[in-house]
């Protein structure tokens, strides 16, 4: 099945266009919002690392240096002082300690949280495969808007011009006394309408070209339709079949259900007692000086080492793990209803696009017919009106049906485009791989699997660097 995803047709067109293709690998280059999906699933990645860390020993080092000074006197019973000198004792101490301890069993709550952050960075990874795709497709619409807007454009602007050539022979005609005030006022009308309808469609044009250059990274030049489209499932029952086994936002939920059922494992094993392994190996350097009648200087070393298994077992931490357990389990609960849920959604979202797709293939068969046909119209009405058959208002509805028919059309073209690549969005096929854009892939996996088992250190590698990842 994959095999027959990947198997999508080239989306060219005419020469020295800038193709669809081209946007789509201009989008994942440079759109700062998938890049910034990117650091937060690396960020969610570190959590594997950490929950190795729970099989991994625990070192510290610990120093300590320091004074202490004592001054002493005698005296007699009637509190005068004795002929005995003043005692002055000093101890300089130095101690240096390093310890180890070691995690032998704490009721499998490593193993646990290991399978919790595995399959959270698995979530990760599919939300921004979901990302990744919701960027590709309003890609995919701003570029198609910009196409139908600019066509929206030049049919109001062919619009514009034909009125106003209308509006020159009703005046002619009126100067001969053929045609009258009424006619003119209208023919003006008409004319301020197709002004007024001009600009409004200039106005939807510079919004789409703006939405375009803030998607796509670059200004919006020479774009066309693509001549062929990727191949789509032949029945509904195949499309919703691989949306349900490939849909990112299913893919999602399924390994955030997982991980909620081993954080509910992970706070069980909190009830179990736990075995560490402790040892400690302290070097202590000290010097003991006593200065009365005779000066005494004393140096002692020493050298302490231990070894120990500490075994705890929790009695009653005041109901805090209780309460844990509890909302670890609502927290499955939910979760493993959010993929139920994002099953049913997908499933209807994918079903109305599926049939919106077949409507506006039929439809664009309709409005071809309607457009060509509109134009006989038309042209037979504007005729009619010269010879005084029918009303200049009839003339210009033939013209502005003419006129609605064509951008009836082109926005069926565009919903077309839209639709098919939403199609391959609900199978989870909009990716740079399925589609095969020539970019260069972020490190997903690699980082993932640098950093699971990584003890120490703080560089991420090159193959992170956003610089290095841009062609």
């Amino acid at each position: 099945m994959k095999k027959f995803l990947l198997t999508l047709v080239t989306l060219t067109s005419s020469l020295n266009a800038f193709t669809l293709k081209e946007a789509l690998e201009s989008t994942y280059e440079k759109n700062e919002g998938l890049r910034a999906k990117l650091y937060e699933m690396y960020a969610k990645q570190e959590s594997v690392s950490q929950a190795y860390a729970g099989f991994r020993p625990q070192i510290s080092a610990s120093a300590a240096m320091g004074r202490t000074y004592n001054k002493s006197s005698k005296s007699t019973d009637n509190n005068q002082l004795s002929r005995d000198p003043v005692t002055r004792y000093t101890q300089d101490s130095k101690n240096v300690q390093l310890t180890i301890s070691q995690n032998l069993y704490n009721g499998f709550q490593d193993v646990s949280n290991i399978a919790v952050s595995e399959n959270e960075a698995q979530a990760a990874h599919w939300e921004f495969i979901a990302a990744e795709q919701e960027i590709f497709l309003n890609a995919v619409k701003a570029y198609a808007d910009v196409i139908f807007h600019t066509k929206s454009v030049s049919f109001n602007e062919e619009n514009e011009k034909f009125l106003n050539k209308q509006l020159q022979a009703v005046v002619l005609a009126k100067e001969v006394g053929e045609k009258t005030n009424v006619d003119v006022s209208h023919a003006k009308a008409a004319l301020a309408e197709a002004k007024a309808n001009h600009v409004k469609a200039k106005g939807e044009l510079a919004k789409a070209l703006t939405n375009y250059e803030t998607l796509i990274g670059q200004p919006a030049e020479n774009l066309v339709y693509p001549h062929e489209l990727p191949q789509l499932p032949k029945t509904l029952k195949e499309f919703l079949r691989i949306a349900q086994q490939r849909n990112p936002k299913i893919l999602q939920a399924q390994f955030a259900s997982r991980s909620a059922k081993h954080s509910v494992d992970a706070q069980r094993g909190a009830f179990l007692p736990s075995l560490n392994l402790e040892g400690s190996l302290a070097r202590s350097l000290g010097r003991d000086r006593e200065k009365s009648n005779d000066d005494s200087l004393t140096k002692n070393r020493g050298r302490e080492g231990s070894v120990f298994l500490k075994l705890s077992v929790p009695l009653y931490q005041g109901g805090a793990d209780w309460a844990k357990l509890r909302q670890t389990n609502h927290t499955a609960t939910q979760q493993r209803l959010n993929l139920q849920q994002a099953i049913k959604r997908v499933i209807e979202e994918s079903t109305q696009v599926w049939e919106d797709l077949e409507t506006t293939k039929e439809n664009i068969a309709n409005f071809l017919a309607q457009v060509e046909f509109s134009k006989v119209s038309r042209d037979g009405a504007f005729l009619a009106y010269e010879v005084g058959e029918s009303s200049y208002l009839d003339a210009l509805d033939a013209q502005n049906k003419l006129l609605k028919a064509q951008e009836s059309l082109e926005e069926a073209r565009k919903n077309l485009i839209i639709q098919t690549f939403t199609i391959l969005y609900s199978m989870g096929a909009l990716t740079h791989r399925d589609i095969q854009l020539n970019v260069k892939s972020y490190p997903i996996e690699e980082h993932y699997e640098r950093v699971k088992r990584q003890w120490i250190g703080t560089d991420q590698g090159p193959e992170n660097s956003i610089e290095k990842v841009k062609s």
